[in-house]
């Protein structure tokens, strides 16, 4: 519908609303209130001729379509790592999942170095403290309150308490140790998450 009809509508939309209004400001309404005996029926007079408008301009849109600005596309958020994005990586890799055991491992002193080097940083970052005094920390097993975790990260043999704690979880000194930590760490990232 070209614009020229718009306006015509809108014209006489508002010419009708400018008309109820000064109807209700004037003497209009009293008048024909007078007329017609009835105040509602005034009412119901404005009330068709506002309905009247609005079933026209609908009209009016449905044969002509409404234009509509387009949203701008959502802006990307840079990726950035975030803390222990290492440690969540390493714990979803086959030691956390259980598919490789520290015992039967080719390489044990690379989960061993692993482990320990993940203890580290979640140290660091618990404790805010500097690299070297978080390697202190885990060295002397001020890391964890688990003695089993703590032995195996630092490479200390198990104390024989440790070996029957593994023993009567079905598994090695070692595994148990290893698990212990894994545990120990996963608990600590999913805390610091929080």
């Amino acid at each position: 519908m070209p614009p020229t009809r718009r306006l015509v509508v809108a014209a006489a939309a508002l010419a009708v609303t400018g008309f109820a209004l000064a109807g209700a400001l004037g003497g209009v309404v009293t008048a024909a209130v007078t007329g017609l005996g009835n105040d509602y029926l005034v009412v119901a007079a404005v009330g068709v001729v506002a309905l009247g408008a609005a079933v026209v301009v609908q009209a009016v849109r449905n044969r002509s379509g409404v234009a509509q600005a387009a949203t701008p596309d959502v802006e990307d958020v840079n990726p950035a790592p975030h803390a222990g994005a290492e440690l969540d990586a390493y714990l979803a890799g086959p030691l956390a999942s259980g598919r490789v055991d520290p015992a039967t491992d080719p390489d044990p002193s690379r989960v061993r170095a692993g482990l320990r080097e993940l203890a580290v940083a979640v140290e660091r970052r618990e404790s805010d403290c500097s690299r070297s005094a978080a390697r202190r920390r885990v060295d002397a097993g001020a890391w964890t309150d688990d003695s089993a975790a703590a032995a195996y990260v630092r490479g200390a043999r198990p104390t024989l308490g440790q070996r029957v704690r593994a023993a009567l979880h079905a598994q090695s000194a070692t595994r148990y140790g290893a698990r212990c930590a894994a545990r120990e760490l996963d608990a600590r990232t999913r805390e610091g998450r929080r």
